[in-house]
C-alpha cells in the first residue's frame, strides 16, 4: 500500500515537472519565432529603403536624359523601364513585409494569450490549494472563538471599570447617614418651636418642655408620612 502511495506521489510530481518543462519549451519556441519574424521585418525594411533610393535615382537620371541639349529619349526609356521593374519588386516586397508583420502580430498575440492562460491556471491552482487549507467549518470555528474572546474581553473591561468598595467607605457612608438624620431632627424641632410660638402682642413667650417638643415632632412626622 505504501508503495502505491509513494508511487502515485512520484507520478504526480513527474507529470507536473513534465508539464512545466513543456510549457517552458513552448515559451522559448514562441520567443524564437517572434525574434526571427522581427529580423525578417528589419531586413525587408532595409531592402525597401534601398529600392526607394534606386527608384528615385533612376527617375532623376531619366529626367536628365530629357533635359540635355540633345535629349536622349531611348536612354530615358531604358531608365524608366528599369524604374518600373524596381517598383514592381518593391511592391511585392512590401506585400511580403505586410504578411510577415501580420504573422508576427498573430504569434505575439498567441504567445501573450498563452501566458495569460498559464497565469490564470497557476492562480486557480493556488486558490484551490489555499481553499483546502481553509474549510468552511474551520473558518466558522475561528469566528466563534473570536466572538467568545471579545465577549470575555468586554466582561473584563466591565469588571475593571466597576467602583471598588471598601469597609472604610461603608463606615463613612453609615456615619454620614446618621449625621443627616440628626440634622433632619434638629430642623424639625426648630420648625415645631416656631409653629407653637404665641403672639407677641397677646401673651408672653413660653418655651415648651422637651417632652412637648418630642410629642409635637412625632405628630409632625406622622402627618408628613401619613
Amino acid at each position: 500500500m505504501f508503495r502505491r502511495l509513494f508511487g502515485d506521489s512520484k507520478s504526480k510530481d513527474t507529470r507536473s515537472l513534465s508539464r512545466t518543462r513543456h510549457t517552458n519549451e513552448q515559451n522559448q519556441d514562441a520567443l524564437r519565432t517572434i525574434d526571427h519574424l522581427q529580423q525578417s521585418e528589419d531586413m525587408m525594411n532595409k531592402k525597401l529603403e534601398k529600392y526607394d533610393e534606386e527608384i528615385l535615382d533612376l527617375q532623376n537620371k531619366a529626367r536628365q536624359c530629357l533635359t540635355k541639349s540633345h535629349p536622349d529619349r531611348p536612354g530615358a526609356i531604358r531608365l524608366i523601364k528599369r524604374r518600373k521593374q524596381l517598383e514592381l519588386q518593391r511592391d511585392k516586397l512590401w506585400q511580403m513585409k505586410q504578411n510577415i508583420e501580420l504573422v508576427n502580430e498573430q504569434v505575439q498575440t498567441s504567445h501573450f494569450n498563452r501566458q495569460v492562460t498559464d497565469s490564470l491556471n497557476i492562480g486557480q491552482q493556488h486558490l484551490k490549494r489555499t481553499q483546502k487549507l481553509m474549510p468552511t467549518k474551520k473558518i466558522e470555528d475561528i469566528i466563534d472563538n473570536i466572538t467568545e474572546q471579545m465577549e470575555i474581553s468586554n466582561e473584563i473591561n466591565d469588571l475593571l471599570a466597576a467602583p471598588i468598595l471598601t469597609n472604610d467607605l461603608n463606615a463613612i457612608d453609615f456615619d454620614l447617614e446618621n449625621e443627616l438624620n440628626i440634622l433632619d431632627n434638629e430642623i424639625l424641632k426648630e420648625n415645631m418651636i416656631q409653629i407653637n410660638l404665641p403672639d407677641a402682642h397677646t401673651e408672653k413667650i413660653q418655651v415648651s418642655s422637651t417632652n412637648d417638643v418630642d410629642k409635637q415632632l412625632a405628630e409632625l412626622q406622622r402627618l408628613t408620612t401619613g
